[in-house]
């Protein structure tokens, strides 16, 4: 698989080509977006065959307030404490996906796309406690899904142990007298 470097200014769209064979290459177009500061890197994190990742220079807060006066305490990734003059708008910058669940002052909140990619909560006036909660879309079902199989699994070698039981405990064996291999003369 060939390897492309790419390099582009704020608000850019490029392409990347990955090419896996000569015959069919693949082109993907992208668009770089910065979301703070003017998206210069400065510092690179991480490198390796396959890409590089550099820290921004003025990267945006985790939890930002918009559109009220609000004092805002994080205290984890899903955990914060605001005390709000008037109603606002908590910015969790974490990538909006289903499943994801908050809570203002213990009552459900709807957690809402912000900007495309993050999270954002409506806040009341006052003193809240905000929290945030994942879980996969349908994990109930695939909890069910997971319990049914390991009850076959347990009642297949339940009905198995029984049967060999009553078989004389013998697997493979025909349930009359065994067969005897003939003689050659």
């Amino acid at each position: 698989m060939g390897l492309h470097r790419l390099c582009a200014v704020a608000d850019q769209t490029i392409s990347l080509t990955i090419t896996r064979s000569q015959t069919s290459p693949t082109t993907y177009t992208i668009k770089i977006r910065t979301l703070s500061g003017n998206g210069a890197p400065t510092n690179l994190v991480y490198a390796d065959q396959l890409m590089n990742i550099y820290q921004l220079r003025t990267p945006r807060p985790y939890f930002d307030i918009i559109g009220g006066q609000c004092r805002l305490q994080e205290s984890s990734r899903v955990r914060a404490v605001t005390d709000c003059a008037t109603s606002a708008t908590l910015v969790r910058r974490e990538l909006f996906f289903p499943g994801w669940r908050a809570f203002v002052s213990g009552q459900h909140a709807t957690v809402e796309e912000y900007d495309e990619i993050f999270q954002m909560v409506h806040l009341p006036e006052g003193h809240s406690n905000v929290s945030f909660m994942y879980a996969p879309p349908h994990i109930n079902w695939a909890w069910g899904a997971m319990c049914l199989a390991f009850m076959g699994l347990v009642a297949s070698a339940i009905l198995g142990r029984a049967h060999r039981s009553r078989n004389g405990g013998a697997l493979g064996q025909p349930c009359c007298a065994a067969i005897k291999p003939k003689r050659a003369d």
